[in-house]
């Protein structure tokens, strides 16, 4: 038994940087939501400017799934959505107190701000389903192909999440707003662009997974994992287990 399988770690195993990604991951999805409103264009190119920095959320979720188990990147998304939620009421409602006389940007801020909570209520649809597309195949194919082909599953899994995020965010965020031709070649470059800093992305991601694992003496692999989005704990997944054989572990 133990040759099939060494386990390593309780389910209440304390890791040194789940805290860390965490961190970086609500970074990037707030600067986001600021951004969102910042319409740009380069070349043909016509995209909101959280579009520039919003695929390392992906990134993000697949190191940590990919290390630690579905579980964490599935806390790291509902955390994330609070974090909109509070971050939008909160710069909203500062922005619109009463300000001295000689104060003259208060149109500025309510210009940037006011629309962040109509973009985190579409992106909440469009995140909830895009992440989890992303986490849930990045975790079962793991499984398939026996941990291996990380790159190959991280970009397939990215594809089919981005995909779905991309179609539901900007249909709900700009229909009516901007003309449909404007719409369509908004979501084709938009994708196009999520997916070329993904595959930027993958090679140094990989080297950072085989990293974690090594340092971090964990390999998860979501075996008897409860894939229901709506559980927020980690003790009723499957045992996270450092497989000395892979082909007897997953039997």
């Amino acid at each position: 038994m133990q040759n099939s399988a060494l386990y390593i770690l309780s389910p209440q195993k304390q890791y040194k940087y789940p805290l860390f990604f965490l961190g970086l991951y609500l970074t990037f999805l707030l600067a986001t939501v600021c951004l969102a409103s910042r319409i740009t264009l380069i070349g043909s190119m016509l995209e909101p400017g959280g579009i520039f920095i919003f695929p390392i959320t992906f990134c993000i979720c697949d190191i940590v799934g990919e290390v630690y188990g579905y579980a964490y990147p599935r806390l790291f998304i509902w955390i994330g959505v609070l974090a909109e939620l509070i971050f939008s009421c909160v710069v909203i409602a500062v922005s619109h107190l009463p300000a001295p006389e000689f104060f003259n940007y208060i149109e500025a801020y309510q210009i940037v701000f006011d629309p962040t909570l109509r973009y985190v209520g579409a992106g909440l649809v469009g995140l909830l389903v895009g992440e989890f597309v992303n986490i849930y195949l990045l975790a079962k194919w793991k499984i398939f192909l026996k941990g291996n082909f990380f790159i190959f599953r991280s970009l397939l899994s990215t594809a089919l999440g981005q995909a779905c995020l991309t179609i539901i965010v900007d249909t709900l965020n700009y229909f009516g707003k901007i003309t449909d031709h404007y719409l369509g070649w908004m979501m084709i470059c938009g994708y196009l662009w999520k997916m070329g800093c993904a595959i930027i992305m993958v090679f140094p991601a990989w080297l950072l997974v085989k990293y974690l694992k090594r340092i971090e003496n964990v390999d998860y692999y979501d075996i008897n994992t409860n894939f229901n989005p709506f559980i927020f704990n980690f003790t009723k997944d499957s045992k996270v287990k450092m497989t000395t054989n892979i082909e007897s572990a997953l039997r």
